[in-house]
């Protein structure tokens, strides 16, 4: 069986940045997938780990219909 590469979409608002640090950032991010599911962050080691972890169900959603 070929595995099809998938592309996820995102919108990612970002609402803060810390002047002094701009690693502490305050956003929402939201998956293009038709759910209207929102995950709030908080940092960008956040958003980073929220974009993998949605990225991944993507992946897995996409193998079951196969």
């Amino acid at each position: 069986m070929t595995e099809r590469p998938t592309i996820d979409s995102f919108v990612v608002r970002i609402y803060r940045i810390d002047t002094n640090d701009p690693g502490k950032i305050t956003g929402l991010v939201e998956v293009l997938d038709g759910s209207e599911n929102r995950e709030p962050f908080a940092g960008l080691d956040e958003l980073g780990e929220l974009l993998n972890r949605r990225a991944g169900k993507q992946k897995k959603k996409d193998r079951r219909k196969t």
